[in-house]
């Protein structure tokens, strides 16, 4: 009776007569010892070897340092690279389909048109490499340490690495085994990608596609400090939590999210919860059923919003049309032409603010007012803004209310 194991064996070895036959040159583990013997003199090696598609497959390549050589078309499959050193190699059209990288430094490669399969990164250390053409489909990192070493130095890490026009899909660390340093990427799509064990630092990205990838909170693994222009985030989750620059954004996030730092020209239409800070130019595409949270917004413009609304610090040019909310905040700092439109709320929170050139039209309160300093209105137009006979004003939830009359009013809830 036949094996599975006895079968799969079989099965190369016919794979690997066809190949031969078909005049393919293979390489099995057998073979690597010529090629090991040959890295020494690299113009035999690159005349021998380097420039003739090679078929490597059930090998392990061992810790030979492989420098200053080209290897076009090579596949290798279900191979192992055992602290395997690489400095100063290309690989140019070269296929990797069910590796195992163990413990692998690599240092200044380049990689061209080369097609990552099915492959586990256990440790090691990646650095100075570029990426560009062809693409990484299902790739795990996992940390190795068999001395029991600290985990924390078992981890894979990349850096200053480059990735250039590919596709990179089901990118997944094995716990919080993997780091990346300063990657740059341009034009690239990330598909079905797990950030939340993978720390990236400082990552510089440009016309890239994040869509349906995994994040979570910076604080538990992430992308840290993002530089990021001419790119979009399309159904990502469970939620997107980020920080950095961002310029020229386009965003389609059901969940959520979250951009701290400084962004730019960003559209966001289909998001259920919305908070950023320190933004320019920004488009909220309504309906929105969540929250929406500004900080220090200039040129904001407010679509249709079924949540709360907050918006505080410095804001200019800001219009919101179209808010339904529990409670709407509009404090700690100067609103400048700014125009609020056909808004409802059940509190509403205006403390320390000051609104000048701005105007409010439409809009009704319903149970509370939340004053600790006295807002101020400069040059303002006040249309139909009204608060219900039963409002009340606070300072804190355990005082009992105060009175206040806005300016335009000769009574609580009576315009003058």
């Amino acid at each position: 009776m036949i094996t599975m194991k006895r079968l799969r064996k079989k099965s190369a070895l016919l794979l690997i007569i066809f190949l031969c036959m078909t005049g393919i040159s293979c390489v099995h583990t057998v073979g690597i010892p010529f090629i090991r013997n040959s890295l020494n003199n690299t113009e035999h090696f690159q005349k021998n070897y380097g420039d003739k598609p090679q078929t490597v497959i059930l090998a392990t390549i061992p810790e030979d340092p492989w420098k200053n050589v080209t290897l076009k078309k090579w596949s290798f499959s279900r191979t192992t690279f055992r602290y395997t050193q690489f400095e100063n190699v290309t690989f140019d059209n070269c296929t990797f389909d069910n590796i195992t990288f163990l413990k692998l430094i690599v240092t200044n490669c380049r990689f061209i048109n080369c097609r990552f399969e099915k492959c586990i990164i256990a440790s090691g250390k990646w650095s100075k490499c570029s990426f560009a053409g062809g693409s990484i489909n299902t790739i795990m990192f996992i940390p190795y340490e068999p001395s029991g070493n600290d985990y924390w130095y078992s981890w894979v890490t990349w850096e200053d690495l480059s990735f250039e026009s590919m596709r990179i899909e089901k990118l997944w660390p094995h716990k919080r085994s993997g780091r990346w340093d300063r990657p740059k990427l341009t034009d690239v799509e990330l598909v079905d990608c797990d950030f939340i064990y993978m720390d990236i630092y400082d990552p510089v990205m440009y016309k890239c596609v994040f869509r349906g990838n995994h994040f979570y909170n910076i604080g538990d693994g992430g992308i840290h400090d993002l530089d990021i222009e001419d790119s979009s985030f399309d159904n990502n989750g469970p939620y997107v939590w980020l920080g950095g620059r961002f310029k020229n954004i386009t965003i389609c996030e059901p969940e959520g999210i979250s951009l701290y730092g400084k962004s730019e020209n960003i559209v966001i239409r289909q998001t259920k919860n919305i908070s950023i800070e320190n933004v320019r130019n920004l488009t909220i595409e309504g309906p929105i059923k969540g929250y929406v949270s500004i900080t220090n917004g200039t040129d904001v413009k407010i679509g249709e919003v079924n949540g709360d609304l907050s918006l505080r610090g410095n804001c200019a040019s800001i219009s919101a049309e179209k808010v339904r909310s529990r409670k709407i905040e509009l404090s700690g700092g100067t609103f400048r032409n700014c125009s609020f439109k056909d808004m409802e709320c059940n509190d509403i929170d205006i403390d320390d603010a000051v609104f000048t050139q701005s105007s409010f039209q439409d809009i009704l309160i319903k149970e509370k007012i939340w004053i600790r300093k006295t807002p101020l209105f400069s040059d303002c137009s006040i249309v139909n803004f009204r608060r219900l006979p039963e409002v009340k004003v606070l300072k804190y939830s355990d005082e009992p209310p105060v009175t206040y009359l806005f300016p335009w009013e000769s009574a609580p809830g009576v315009t003058k």
